[in-house]
């Protein structure tokens, strides 16, 4: 993977998920370049943008994406650990955060401890979304998200990285109660 990238080695590029979209591309979730798109011409993966939220310009990421599904209008969603649901938007070939109505209560999948860990789209297009605190469903016409169920008790995570070269890593639960 770095060498397709000009990564340096060990730079972190695992690859957790690889969709194949209805337009035949191919698209990786990765743990520190976000998403990639597979480029045939080039026989290269090339990162995928994505607008900042108070910039002007769409940027090149290095972020963790677990999880990218396709929903049935061909639109590619993606959880980013910094961004949250994003979208990408075809015109600009670049991901867009998605518009979440601001609910009090609501989950912030921007912040770490609520990282999207997997996503699926039902043929309502409805957005399924599972994350480290529960299970949610984002309705994309009215922007609304509803928790179907949370982990009250897993409330704080602490991602624990050992060994320099990340071979492994381990989730430790805090109780903070």
């Amino acid at each position: 993977m770095t060498e397709l990238l000009n990564a340096p080695p060990n730079g972190g590029g695992r690859v957790f998920n690889i969709l194949i979209d209805s337009k035949n591309r191919m698209w990786a979730a990765t743990r520190n370049y976000g998403v990639l798109l597979y480029n045939e011409q080039n026989d290269r993966w090339d990162q995928v943008p994505i607008w900042e939220n108070d910039s002007k310009n769409a940027v090149i990421v290095n972020a963790l994406v677990m999880q990218l599904a396709e929903d049935k209008d061909g639109k590619i969603w993606a959880g980013f650990s910094r961004y949250g649901l994003s979208y990408y938007d075809n015109k600009d070939s670049t991901f867009v955060t998605a518009s979440i109505k601001n609910l009090e209560g609501v989950v912030d999948f921007s912040k770490g401890e609520n990282l999207i860990t997997s996503l699926y789209t039902d043929l309502t297009n409805t957005i399924w979304i599972t994350g480290r605190n529960g299970i949610y469903k984002y309705d994309q016409i009215t922007t609304s998200i509803r928790p179907i169920i949370e982990y009250e008790k897993f409330k704080i995570f602490k991602w624990q990285l050992y060994e320099q070269n990340y071979t492994r890593s381990n989730w430790q639960y805090l109780d903070c109660k």
